[in-house]
């Protein structure tokens, strides 16, 4: 068998064994203020992430008219890894440019991760408690010597 042709069927093969219920699973939601997208709650609606689409993306912005802050939001979901936070607030920004208002989305924080629901606040703070942590306990040990 030609070499080349031998190629070609096993990247078919392995192309077409590409299936999406492989794909990374993320919360997705949009929210303002105090509902359960704010929080990060367990019960958020999930979705199966695109073969493209390897982190799980939370993208905290706020709603601006003018200097004044009038609400603050959450949008988590699926998402590329280069240029999400940027295309996020991009995308609003047109949006609302394109109603004719003064209103404007400004971002706070933005965080990518690439495990199965980790864009739920939770396990983010979980993080930051275990970066405390190890920081506390490195302070700790250099302060022996």
């Amino acid at each position: 068998m030609n070499i080349e042709i031998y190629y070609i069927a096993v990247m078919c093969v392995i192309l077409s064994s590409i299936d999406k219920g492989y794909g990374l699973k993320c919360y997705k939601c949009n929210g303002k203020n105090d509902d359960d997208c704010v929080k990060g709650s367990s019960s958020l609606p999930t979705t199966e992430c695109s073969v493209l689409e390897n982190k799980c993306g939370i993208f905290e912005y706020d709603i601006m008219t003018g200097s004044s802050v009038i609400a603050t939001g959450f949008q988590r979901g699926c998402a590329l890894e280069d240029g999400y936070c940027e295309l996020v607030e991009k995308t609003a920004n047109a949006l609302l440019k394109a109603t004719g208002g003064s209103t404007r989305v400004h971002q706070k924080n933005c965080d990518l991760c690439d495990k199965d629901y980790c864009n739920n606040s939770s396990k983010v703070s979980g993080s930051i408690i275990l970066l405390t942590v190890f920081l506390l306990i490195s302070w700790n040990v250099f302060k022996l010597f």
